[in-house]
């Protein structure tokens, strides 16, 4: 899945790119949270909450607590626990390599030699860094073990973060040339009109996108019924040309809102211009579609217009 460039950021503190992942608005990377959750009161609240959530178990079923005990301790997994904790305080073996760790299996080699064993093994050969063309061999992918995923590809944690952070600001620059983005930047632009019209009569502002809202009406304009065509360099002046009409004017104390907003084509939006009433006729008449049965009872406009005035005064 590819992710817009809107979500991703770069973490100053630790120079890593992260994202914002579904709808959660994420202002940390993973690093920021990891060192987040390890302070001591966040410690402290997990153990607490842990410690209640043990209670109340022990307390509801103490009888299956005991079974799920006695079932444990049948595990292979229970066996192997009492042996390496027998093991550590029993074991006199020493790495044959390094002989300052001890080695509680049955290699020969602790877990620090095990890993520079693999190092030797898979990469000994002389790679070159991607970023500053730097050729280095195994004493250097030997100390960023544990720090860098690939260690044939970058000589350091500072050309990995900088290769990023160069390949995030090209990706930059290679998106700002695109439609969309161009398509975006018109949008804001438009929005932001809108919005300094609304602070000025201290009323609600909401960002609308002019796609959702032609999309919800299907881009048939609410006045005449007739099917518009969504706004572009050459129809941008025909008459159905689908816009975006306040129901109620800006400048009567309208909000820029998706309720107060509905799709209009440029005739019908010219014609009403700031008069709130122009098309209240349509709105008796879906009145009195509501009150009368029309599949039964078939009437012109003016007629049913007629009966719902009779039925007011009545």
């Amino acid at each position: 899945m590819r992710v817009s460039p809107n979500e991703i950021k770069i973490c100053e503190k630790h120079n890593c790119v992260y994202t914002k992942c579904g709808n959660t608005n994420r202002r940390h990377c993973v690093e920021c949270v990891k060192e987040y959750n390890k302070l001591p009161h966040r410690l402290e609240k997990k153990r607490e909450r842990d410690r209640k959530y043990q209670e109340k178990k022990r307390l509801e079923n103490p009888h299956l607590l005991k079974l799920a005990r006695e079932k444990y301790e049948q595990t292979d997994k229970f066996r192997d626990r009492i042996i390496k904790n027998t093991l550590v305080k029993s074991s006199n073996i020493y790495c044959v390599k390094c002989n300052n760790n001890r080695v509680f299996n049955n290699n020969n080699y602790c877990n620090d030699c095990n890993k520079v064993l693999h190092i030797i093994k898979n990469h000994d050969f002389i790679s070159v860094c991607k970023h500053c063309n730097k050729e280095y061999g195994l004493d250097i992918k030997i100390s960023n073990y544990g720090k860098l995923f690939k260690l044939n590809r970058y000589c350091s944690v500072k050309c990995n973060n900088d290769s990023k952070k160069e390949n995030y600001v090209n990706y930059r620059k290679q998106y700002k040339k695109t439609e969309t983005f161009k398509k975006s930047q018109r949008e804001r632009k438009r929005n932001g009109t809108y919005r300094k019209r609304v602070i000025k009569s201290n009323n609600t502002y909401e960002y609308i996108l002019r796609r959702v809202l032609f999309q919800r009406f299907n881009y048939i304009c609410q006045g005449c019924n007739v099917k518009c065509v969504h706004p572009n360099d050459v129809n941008y002046n025909d008459d159905n040309c689908a816009t975006i009409d306040h129901i109620k004017p800006i400048s009567k104390g309208g909000s820029h809102t998706y309720n107060n907003t509905q799709l209009l084509c440029r005739k019908c939006n010219w014609m009403k211009n700031d008069n709130e009433k122009y098309f209240e006729h349509k709105q008796r008449v879906k009145q009195m579609q509501l009150q009368f049965d029309m599949n039964i009872v078939k009437h012109g406009t003016g007629e049913q217009l007629s009966l719902f005035q009779q039925g007011c005064e009545s």
